[in-house]
């Protein structure tokens, strides 16, 4: 991923940041409108809705990663061949299906280094996870240029 994806969601945020603090400021009492300063609860919505996503999935990977860390690094493996597994991230995870990225590290076709993006459909079956699809989310080398909500890079 690019930094044009980050900066995208940078102002995506802010967007959002602005929407809340518009209805914050609508429905506070008159009384406290000299209070609270605006661009306080700006700057901290902003900060908010920028790194909420990215602990929500900090969390699902601590409370659902560790059993999926073989099947995502056997898919990452067969997948990329020569490259290998940086780390991955549970996006969501309800019964007995989950949505994981993993990002690997391999050798690009002009010789440097890419961290291509990978996001892996799981399903539990008979108490293990296994790899049901996958497709690639952000790869020079496949051509595919998109981005995950948080990013990852």
């Amino acid at each position: 991923m690019d930094m044009l994806g980050f900066l995208g969601y940078g102002i995506a945020a802010f967007a959002v940041a602005v929407v809340l603090t518009l209805l914050y400021s609508l429905f506070r009492p008159i009384k406290k409108h000299d209070d609270v300063l605006s661009w306080r609860v700006l700057a901290v919505l902003y900060l908010l809705t920028l790194f909420a996503p990215y602990g929500y999935v900090e969390a699902m990977t601590y409370m659902y990663g560790k059993p999926m860390a073989a099947v995502v690094e056997e898919t990452a493996g067969e997948a990329t061949k020569a490259g290998r597994l940086q780390f991955f991230k549970v996006l969501k995870c309800k019964d007995d299906k989950a949505r994981v990225i993993a990002v690997s590290k391999e050798v690009s076709y002009w010789g440097g280094d890419e961290r291509s993006v990978m996001a892996i459909n799981l399903e539990r079956v008979n108490g293990k996870w296994e790899s049901v699809e996958f497709n690639w989310v952000t790869s020079d080398q496949r051509n595919k240029d998109s981005v995950t909500l948080p990013p990852y890079w």
